[in-house]
């Protein structure tokens, strides 16, 4: 699919949970090299080796508080990180595909970090915060619940280009890259035009009559879903 569609496309490798990034933090050569050549194949000069630093300075992991697990955690992700940029600056040189610096972006504002949490555990059902009770099972205070699904690092904010050069201070050419496939894109975005999805329920796919008779038809059918659901809610 991506092979007929490739036309126009730029294709960057991805960030650590990739499959080029599992093939090297798992030293499984051979698969790795096939999916590159398969990349650069398909994608010629519009392929290109995306690397990321999430890592924490130390002041940001004070205040960030994390638990020692989650720390550990933190560590592991960025020997991962760095383990795939060594691999890739190699491959870059001997492939001939350019490094290009990135950024996993969540939120906007590092501050946002703690309200992103609360985001993904709505969907875990895992309350981010539980009581931490004495014996008798009274309530002292809330604590981080370990349960809950956390990021690795709080450093999935929007980076500014002073940070990215801070952060890639030792790959300028991937910074550089960034800007070149900025240039490369022309996109319009139409914001005017709605562009709902098609939805036909099953038994309707034979309803005669006009657009607006069908409307109404499909709007009566979702209706009595809405009616039947009510009652097991």
């Amino acid at each position: 699919m991506l092979q007929a569609h490739s036309n126009g496309l730029i294709c960057l490798s991805g960030h650590t949970h990739s499959s080029v990034a599992s093939w090297i933090i798992q030293g499984k050569e051979e698969k790795l090299l096939e999916e590159v050549a398969w990349y650069k194949e398909v994608f010629q000069e519009d392929y290109y080796f995306e690397v990321l630093r999430h890592q924490m300075e130390e002041q940001e992991r004070e205040k960030s508080k994390l638990e020692v697990w989650a720390l550990q955690v933190l560590e592991e992700h960025v020997k991962k990180q760095e383990k795939v940029i060594t691999r890739l600056q190699a491959l870059s040189k001997s492939h001939g595909i350019a490094l290009v610096a990135a950024n996993d972006t969540h939120y906007l504002e590092k501050e946002d970090a703690a309200a992103h949490e609360v985001l993904i555990n709505v969907q875990s059902g895992e309350p981010c915060l539980i009581w931490e009770r004495d014996s008798a099972g009274n309530p002292i205070r809330k604590v981080p619940n370990p349960k809950r699904k956390t990021y690795p690092s709080r450093e999935y904010s929007f980076k500014s280009p002073k940070e990215m050069q801070e952060r890639f201070s030792d790959l300028p050419e991937a910074l550089a890259t960034s800007v070149e496939i900025a240039n490369k894109c022309s996109v319009t975005l139409d914001f005017q035009t709605k562009h709902y999805p098609v939805y036909t329920p099953a038994g309707l796919e034979r309803v005669s009559g006009d657009k607006k008779q069908r409307e109404e038809e499909v709007g009566k059918h979702l209706y009595r879903l809405c009616q039947e659901a009510i009652s097991d809610r």
